[in-house]
């Protein structure tokens, strides 16, 4: 993912491009994301953040948060990726939230039904991990079947 100059206490919106599949179909490669820093405390689950690691930035939803004394624990995911990433601890400060998506000439708002696909990608039941399983339940049943044999 190319990214512009971000600091993390910066509030103002910046630009990142995103690359790779792990969020389709709700990013896709090219994707031009705004991005702000929010304070840790305004963040939810279903919101698409992006995580430094690096000199990347991983950007997934967030599918679950533990608010502590001192510390907030993020689990994010992928929405096209079967898998939990490994927690997040925040003790305070910014953190990068996506808060418009640019497709080709196109800007899209964040959707509101974040938190209903949180749940969903928590449960593995979002487009692109169906799609997979279907497909692989559908090779192995039907055209098992029907194959020809000699």
């Amino acid at each position: 993912m190319k990214r512009k100059k971000m600091g993390s206490s910066n509030p103002t919106p910046i630009e990142i491009k995103f690359s790779g599949y792990s969020m389709y179909p709700s990013l896709k490669p090219g994707d031009t994301l705004l991005v702000r820093g929010v304070p840790t405390r305004d963040i939810s689950t279903g919101d698409i953040v992006c995580i430094k690691n690096g000199d990347k930035y991983i950007t997934h939803r967030i599918v679950k948060i533990e608010r502590g004394k001192e510390k907030t624990k993020i689990a994010t995911k992928g929405d096209n990726i079967a898998t939990i990433d490994p927690p997040l601890y925040k003790t305070g400060g910014l953190i990068k939230r996506v808060v418009m998506i640019k497709r080709g000439k196109n800007e899209l708002k964040i959707p509101r039904f974040g938190k209903i696909h949180a749940g969903l990608s928590r449960m593995n039941l979002t487009y692109g991990i169906i799609k997979g399983r279907g497909g692989r339940v559908f090779r192995s049943v039907f055209l098992k079947k029907w194959s020809i044999k000699k």
